[in-house]
């Protein structure tokens, strides 16, 4: 008699240990995927704050001539945007890359 408790509990039982193994695994995937997503997500693809690149597209429309920032104002517009200085310095080179090429239609429109 005891032993048939014994059985029909184990019987119920087996089902939920499955459950619960499964529903492990799925939490350690889905732990995995948010942690792959975490590390990849913060690097590729961000914008800078509209406020940063606002003020560093008016200085650059402010020196034309000179087109390079001293390494104080570069220094002062990462700290402004809180980015880093190696941000900046890859804004401002594509924005000069930008200006050029933007030069460059300028001066020989498509033909029609």
């Amino acid at each position: 008699m005891r032993s048939e408790k014994l059985l029909r509990n184990e019987r119920l039982l087996f089902p939920l240990k499955m459950l619960a193994h499964s529903l492990k695994n799925k939490q350690q995937k889905l732990e995995t995927a948010a942690l792959l997503v975490q590390q990849s997500s913060g690097r590729k693809g961000r914008r800078l704050p509209y406020h940063v690149t606002q003020l560093m597209q008016k200085w650059l429309e402010s020196h034309p001539v000179n087109p390079y920032p001293s390494p104080r104002e570069k220094y002062e517009f990462a700290k402004l945007g809180n980015i880093s200085h190696q941000q900046v310095e890859y804004w401002f080179s594509n924005a000069r890359a930008r200006l050029l090429r933007e030069k460059s239609l300028s001066r020989y429109p498509p033909s029609t």
